[in-house]
């Protein structure tokens, strides 16, 4: 089973890369990470989607944790966090999810673009 249209963009983007880097009439077209997409076998196949997923549902946990999230102290605008290690729920979530896609572009032997910042959430200015 091929992945589709749709999952290879998600696929892409996940990894930082723009949507039409497999667009070969594109100038962002990149013939490698094409060949990786298309080239994949279908226990790797299972991997990738399983790796996706994964992301999918951190993405989720990090909107749960963002909607918890709160100030401490007004002063000096601290976050609720972990005391003892000095990590808040949002670092975890988001670490992970860096981690997670370091090792879905080690499997599609593929370097993660530029536009990948880790996490689809945005950073609070304050």
């Amino acid at each position: 089973m091929a992945f589709s249209n749709s999952e290879k963009i998600k696929l892409v983007t996940l990894l930082g890369w723009p949507a039409k880097v497999l667009d070969n009439t594109n100038t962002s077209y990149n013939s490698t990470i094409y060949s990786r997409i298309n080239g994949i076998d279908a226990d790797m196949e299972e991997l990738v989607v399983e790796y996706m997923s994964r992301i999918e549902d951190l993405d989720l946990s990090l909107i749960t944790a963002l909607s918890r999230t709160g100030v401490k102290r007004i002063d000096d605008i601290e976050f609720f966090g972990d005391e003892k290690s000095g990590s808040s729920e949002l670092t975890i979530l988001r670490g992970e999810r860096k981690k997670l896609i370091r090792e879905l572009a080690s499997i599609l032997d593929v370097a993660i673009g530029s536009g990948s910042s880790g996490s689809n959430m945005v950073n609070i200015c304050v």
